[in-house]
């Protein structure tokens, strides 16, 4: 849509800015791509994921008196919190 009012608009026709733009526009791919079956079982990656994931359910809560849960505070390595302040 934006490339439309772009290309579109004399005004910057007649500036030359658009000149200083490579412009592209690719072919659209959808509805060109079939479903692929693969078995998320078989997955590597996936199978990690799941495993520490079941690691973590099975660990034992940590409760208060009163009965209110207890969490650990998460710390950062310096990589992890370099790549939090860099998402952010």
């Amino acid at each position: 849509y934006l490339a439309m009012q772009l290309l579109s608009d004399p005004l910057l026709q007649g500036q030359g800015i658009l000149g200083r733009c490579l412009m592209t526009w690719p072919t659209s791919l959808a509805g060109q791509r079939s479903y692929q079956a693969v078995d998320l079982f078989k997955d590597a990656a996936l199978k990690r994921y799941h495993h520490r994931l079941s690691a973590l359910f099975h660990q034992p809560w940590s409760l208060s008196p009163d009965g209110a849960l207890q969490l650990s505070p998460l710390t950062l390595s310096p990589l992890a919190r370099r790549r939090w302040i860099d998402l952010h």
